[in-house]
């Protein structure tokens, strides 16, 4: 009995030193993991830091593009506006001169007219 309840010691013996390295290997492998996380953490704050900057960049470029298209077309409709007022404004000069010339025509006719009567 003094020889089994020996083996029964050693036996549990055994079992907590196995438990105590699980145990440490458990710890270091946590440590490890959590080590890993934190450069695979840092690492795509960092690549997403990159990127929102590449991206802020691309924006900006869009944004000037964009406003100095919205500031050529404002030219344009600026230049635009003005030929059509002029061109209104000659059409109703042209439309001035006809009624000049008919007036004078009719006149010239009913001169002819008298004058042949």
């Amino acid at each position: 009995m003094p020889q089994a309840c020996d083996l029964q010691k050693q036996d549990l013996e055994d079992s907590e030193s196995r438990i105590k390295d699980l145990q440490e290997q458990m710890y270091r492998e946590k440590v490890e993991s959590n080590q890993k996380l934190l450069d695979t953490t840092r690492e795509l704050e960092g690549k997403n830091s990159e990127l929102e900057s590449k991206y802020t960049t691309q924006l900006q470029e869009q944004e000037e593009v964009f406003n100095e298209e919205r500031t050529k077309i404002r030219e344009q409709l600026h230049e635009v506006t003005a030929n059509e007022a002029s061109l209104l404004n000659r059409i109703k000069c042209l439309e001035a001169e006809e009624g000049s010339v008919k007036g004078i025509l009719s006149n010239i006719f009913n001169y002819s007219k008298s004058d042949q009567q």
